[in-house]
């Protein structure tokens, strides 16, 4: 990633000057005003060459993006060449930010071509970002995917959002949709992972995920939506405020897009994020993409530009609302982000991409600010209003959701209860994807199309509790929810709680949303019979959490014109299974080790368990032991192996994606990736006034300082 802390000049036709780097950088937090571009890239160190098979179509084009890490002053000539002819050469003089480019690949169309990356220059580390050959006509087929999410925004907002509302006038709008987690980190993965967050493989709990975790996480590579597309040819990318969209702070998750564009900044984000959104547009007329814009106004601090709060009318709302002068920035907030949403929109219009492009709106989130809800969180040291997290009432749950696509999309407001789990599997149907995703999600084009009827919270109940066709369950930090029949369950891990002053122990409430819809009354003593069946049906619904699944370890023999006999043997520490071979013998020598036999060009698929435990590597090719320096690792295929395989070495097998072979007869070895990642474990922060992690969380908005502690 580079950053350039000039957030005002991002994405302009004419920056002011060049990016100005950050130079200290955060193993937690991204913390410093800037935007962070980050890239998946292949690093090719100076006097290095990585090259790469593959067929050139007809009218085609290499795109990639150029970076450079090198001392101050050094230049970088990076070159491509197709079969060993120049097709690209560029002279680097700065390292700050990635540079596009894009090759003409005409003159070797329709064959067989070895493109080849490299980079001359002293202490110079080149990397060619995203890579790609296409053609215009020959990628992924169907409608591009705009997918907006408004940070924290409740239902009720859309009162103070005139474009929003106007998109939802034309499209589907769905009144009753809830999220699956009580943040945004988890509820974008249960967006894009058609599930609940803990089932799709993180936790909602912690703020900071604990390194287990976050390589149990990437070691299962769950069926995101995002990386399910990118593997089908389209553009998958994110622009917005979100740290959590950065797999490189220990607080953000790798969520499967090829790039990603953070900018950090509490007021110019809106504005700079739009004006990037319209310049990828413009970018990609020719392309199949799926864009995420993230905005976080409305989230905390609450700081509208001038003349929006004189726009907001709080009359409308709740006399409690009113009263609470944060509420009205908030809302200010909201229509800010709106403004800059409809730019967007109009800019779809401009450039002809409205009826190929299926919109989505939504908030990850909402807020809470009815002082009814003011509870004191003891496992947490919190306050619930003015936060969310670990507050699980419909001011967090009920956000909103607009689908629209024109002459594909057919008006109409929808009342039934709907989840944001059930986007992916939408998403999928209206691009005609069979994509393999949970099944707990399930597509809302049915309801669209007017050929599914679920309940809405109008009807009366039916004998005993009536179960909402789409029950909506919610994952938080000390707390947990399911939407059920007309009817909120929140339950607590630890139900100790300050109310008024008075300390309580609350576990379990109870609302009655037809009768109670601000859920001001707690039914859970008063209705027994109606609480133990939504204990039941929490219990059945509550997502078991993952299975530890082993890392998975390939190795190959790339084809070459000579007959090739790798011999050998491979051991690890823990527990090893053989998963597969392919023109190869494997023979388990005992529950560690195996012995093996590959001919060119075979291969061997080798799981281990756990997945930390260190391998070890014994090879001979054709009779001749084989050096491990020599041995191709990781994603991109390079030597990087140059001592024990243990640890953090391990890290450099890592492939999110198998590397492409060569045709030289050589070894190749990778495993699934994020097996194992640097980083330090964090448990969940303390309640302490000046530690770091509740600094940072009450500057970005995740916590603000409390008046008064529980005591």
């Amino acid at each position: 990633a580079f950053a350039d802390s000039d957030v005002e000049d991002y994405a302009t036709a004419h920056p002011s000057q060049a990016p100005r780097p950050i130079r200290d950088y955060d193993p937690v937090w991204n913390s410093t005003r800037a935007v962070y571009a980050s890239r998946s890239a292949p690093f090719v160190p100076s006097g290095a060459t990585q090259r790469y098979r593959v067929r050139v179509p007809a009218a085609s084009r290499l795109e990639c993006a150029l970076g450079m890490l090198a001392p101050d002053g050094a230049r970088g000539r990076f070159r491509v060449t197709l079969d060993g002819r120049p097709a690209f050469e560029r002279t680097l003089d700065a390292a700050q930010s990635w540079r596009p480019v894009a090759i003409d690949l005409s003159p070797w169309a329709g064959r067989e071509a070895t493109i080849a990356f490299s980079v001359e220059g002293a202490k110079v580390s080149g990397f060619f970002a995203d890579p790609i050959v296409w053609a215009k006509g020959a990628g992924a087929a169907g409608p591009n995917v705009l997918l907006v999410v408004i940070d924290t925004l409740r239902a009720d907002a859309m009162a103070a959002m005139p474009r929003l509302s106007a998109l939802a006038d034309h499209g589907a709008r769905f009144d009753q949709a809830i999220t699956a987690a009580t943040w945004t980190r988890p509820s974008l993965l249960s967006i894009y992972g058609g599930d609940l967050p803990s089932a799709v493989g993180q936790s909602a709990e912690e703020m900071i995920p604990d390194d287990a975790d976050r390589r149990a996480f990437y070691r299962r590579a769950p069926p995101l939506l995002t990386r399910l597309l990118g593997e089908r040819g389209y553009k998958v990318s994110a622009i917005g405020n979100n740290f959590f969209f950065l797999a490189y702070p220990q607080i953000g998750l790798d969520l499967g897009f090829e790039e990603v564009d953070d900018v950090r900044h509490p007021v110019l984000d809106t504005p700079a994020i739009t004006r990037a959104a319209i310049r990828y547009l413009e970018e990609n007329r020719d392309r199949s993409w799926l864009l995420h814009l993230h905005y976080d106004a409305p989230h905390w601090p609450y700081t509208p530009p001038p003349g929006y709060l004189q726009k907001i009318d709080v009359s409308r709302f709740d006399a409690a609302l009113q009263r609470d002068p944060d509420f009205a920035k908030y809302l200010a907030e909201a229509a800010y982000a709106d403004e800059y949403v409809g730019k967007v929109l109009d800019a779809l219009d401009r450039l002809g991409l409205a009826s190929r492009t299926l919109v989505i709106v939504t908030g990850d989130h909402g807020e809470t600010f009815d002082p009814a809800h003011q509870q004191f969180v003891a496992a947490l040291g919190w306050p619930t209003v003015h936060h969310h997290g670990w507050s699980a009432t419909d001011e967090v749950l009920h956000v909103p959701l607009v689908i629209a696509r024109p002459g594909a999309i057919p008006p109409g407001r929808h009342g039934e209860q709907v989840r944001t789990i059930d986007l992916a599997r939408t998403v999928a149907d209206y691009l005609g994807r069979d994509l393999p995703l949970p099944e707990r999600g399930r597509s809302l084009r049915p309801i669209i199309e007017g050929r599914e009827h679920g309940r809405g919270l109008e009807q009366p109940a039916l004998a005993g509790l009536p179960l909402n066709d789409r029950p909506a369950f919610a994952e938080g930090q000390d707390i947990r929810a399911l939407r059920d029949g007309g009817w909120l369950y929140l339950r607590r891990s630890d139900g100790r709680i300050t109310v008024g002053g008075k300390a309580r122990v609350v576990n379990e409430e109870l609302y009655d949303l037809a009768a109670d819809p601000r859920e001001h009354d707690d039914m859970a003593a008063r209705a027994p019979d109606r609480l133990a069946r939504l204990r039941e049906r929490f219990d059945e619904l509550a997502p078991p959490p993952p299975p530890d699944a082993s890392v998975v370890y390939h190795l190959r023999v790339e084809p070459d014109a000579h007959a090739h006999h790798v011999e050998g043997t491979f051991h690890t520490t823990g527990r090893l299974a053989v998963r597969g071979v392919s023109d190869a013998e494997a023979a388990p020598l005992d529950g560690h080790g195996v012995r093996l036999r590959l001919d060119r060009p075979g291969g061997v698929d080798l799981s281990v368990r756990p997945p930390e435990a260190a391998i070890d590597l014994a090879l001979s090719v054709d009779g001749l032991p084989l050096d491990r320096a020599r041995v191709l690792a990781g994603e991109f295929a390079i030597p990087v192996i140059d001592g024990e395989l243990s640890g953090e070495r391990l890290s450099r097998l890592d492939a999110r994606r198998p590397p492409r072979l060569g045709d030289r007869g050589a070894v190749v070895l990778w495993r699934d990736a994020g097996a194992t990642m640097s980083g330090t474990s964090s448990a969940r922060p303390a309640p302490r006034e000046h530690d770091e992690v509740t600094g940072m969380m009450q500057r970005w908005g995740y916590a603000q300082p409390s008046s008064g502690k529980a005591k």
